[in-house]
């Protein structure tokens, strides 16, 4: 049988923030708490929050997301616009 990974704070949690280049509007600080990391670390899920903010992101790994709480504005390259929030999940 497969191993199953259960998602739940434990541990301190890893504060952070963007580079100062990538922030864009906000003060935008996170803590997540990286659960599972797999595919050569390129593969993370675990529990991630933030304070309001805008940022500049560049995704080199797979992560999925599920939203528990607040939402979140994601425009790539072409423009293109999503929102998401609670309830909703995707992969990035």
């Amino acid at each position: 049988m497969a191993d199953i990974v259960r998602l739940t704070r434990s541990g301190e949690a890893e504060a952070g923030g963007p580079d100062p280049d990538k922030l864009i509007v906000g003060q935008y600080r996170t803590k997540t708490w990286n659960i599972f990391t797999g595919e050569v670390g390129r593969l993370f899920s675990g529990i991630w929050e933030s304070t309001p903010g805008k940022v500049r992101v560049d995704y080199k790994e797979w992560e999925f997301c599920h939203f528990i709480a607040g939402k979140a504005v994601l425009t790539n390259d072409e423009g293109v616009t999503r929102l998401d929030r609670p309830a909703l999940a995707f992969v990035i």
